[in-house]
């Protein structure tokens, strides 16, 4: 037998084991050992190699942080990091968005060929 809806009531709204009523979205108690520091890889490619490296940055640091930690500019030195486009797993974002722990800062090389010049000279060889 089902008890009195007082009684279900008072369970709900008293019980200790049960500080929120099970239909309500509770807000996640702050974790007290989040950590002050952050590990982000920073990536970047060529045809012939690739750089990876994992850098380790106060909490609250944004891609430029990354970007300046690392030692991309040691190992391409040719490279002109300050132009290049950089993004956030895949896809491009602005220098100054924040990171969280785990994400992979990466450093995009500028296009060899235009994708529609690329189209149009496929498109001419199959006509010809």
């Amino acid at each position: 037998m089902l008890p009195a809806v007082s009684e279900l009531q008072r369970f709900v709204w008293d019980s200790r084991a049960l500080p929120t009523a099970w239909w309500m979205i509770s807000a996640p108690r702050p974790n007290r050992h989040m950590p002050e520091s952050i590990t982000v890889q920073v990536a970047y490619a060529l045809p012939e190699s690739a750089y990876c490296s994992s850098v380790c940055l106060p909490e609250g640091s944004c891609v430029a942080d990354a970007l300046a930690a690392c030692d991309v500019n040691q190992v391409f030195p040719q490279m002109d990091l300050d132009r290049m486009p950089v993004g956030v797993h895949g896809r491009k974002v602005k220098r100054n968005r924040l990171l969280h722990d785990g994400d992979r800062v990466e450093i995009y090389r500028p296009l060899q060929l235009d994708p529609m010049e690329a189209r149009r000279r496929r498109a001419h060889r199959t006509k010809h």
